[in-house]
């Protein structure tokens, strides 16, 4: 136990830290994503492995964003990425990993380069999964010129609770993780807009994986995604406040599924790792 609060400790140090920020919380709900997800993994004989994953995000209804192009199919979809990596399996229950990530956004693209830890263990009868991680997010001009963009960190911790069960004498997976991120900018002024909130992120999910073929597997799952900001007290030319000094929790529903193509896997397979 003391181990993992070493780990929230030296990942989080802000949560020590007092923060001269507002009492007013307001909660917004944000338009429900849906995620699709391809992804094709290659397992080494050493349990290492390679792997690359294409994500898609839109909405639907009269809650659709902006889309990332003009033509089928990115004339619907807000979001997309392609994702590539390499996970070393270092011990029998320690991973170290490499990834790179191209973002496309209405607006601009960006560059994800991320380095992560991983430890696999057992909680009872659970297969317990830690992980920290750190991102370097790159990011190009946008093509919005009323919108500046600068390059960000970003850390984050996630602990996972993976159930096997079998349906079909295949295996199913039953899988509830948790990330939260923290961000900052490279600037050393006193304007970060990362410095009122500890934690900026946090995703919750829960997700049924289930290997219908020694190659396929197929993922359902839903995710409560939130995004921590704060917002400054804003007047009009008589002093009459217009919008309250508060902390923003923005909470967008998500569901989504996952298709996921393997060679080689393991007996000790685990679905959706590293951890999303």
């Amino acid at each position: 136990m003391r181990r993992y609060l070493l780990y929230i400790l030296l990942l989080f140090p802000g949560l020590c830290a007092a923060q001269n920020i507002s009492d007013k919380l307001v909660k917004q709900s944000q338009p429900t994503s849906y995620w699709t997800t391809f992804r094709f993994d290659y397992y080494l004989k050493s349990g290492s492995f390679f792997f690359v994953e294409n994500n898609n995000r839109f909405n639907i209804g009269n809650d659709r964003q902006f889309p990332v192009g003009n033509t089928f199919p990115f004339n619907s979809i807000y979001r997309t990425y392609i994702l590539a990596g390499y996970e070393h399996k270092a011990s029998e229950k320690w991973y170290l990993g490499l990834s790179e990530k191209f973002v496309i956004l209405p607006f601009r693209k960006s560059l994800y380069t991320r380095v992560n830890i991983s430890h696999r263990g057992k909680l009872s009868k659970l297969k317990f999964v830690k992980e920290a991680a750190f991102e370097h997010l790159n990011h190009s001009k946008s093509n919005n010129p009323n919108i500046i963009i600068e390059n960000e960190g970003r850390v984050s911790f996630s602990p996972a609770l993976i159930k096997e069960l079998s349906l079909k004498e295949k295996p199913l997976y039953i899988i509830l993780a948790y990330r939260a991120y923290m961000l900052f900018d490279f600037n050393k002024d006193s304007f970060s807009s990362y410095d009122k909130r500890v934690i900026d992120k946090t995703r919750l999910r829960f997700e049924l994986a289930y290997k219908i073929s020694e190659n396929w597997m197929l993922s359902l799952f839903t995710m409560r995604d939130t995004d921590y900001s704060y917002q400054l007290q804003q007047t009009d030319i008589s002093g009459n406040i217009l919008v309250e000094e508060a902390r923003v929790n923005k909470v967008t529903p998500t569901f989504g599924l996952t298709v996921n193509f393997l060679l080689n896997s393991p007996e000790d397979y685990i679905p959706g790792f590293p951890i999303k």
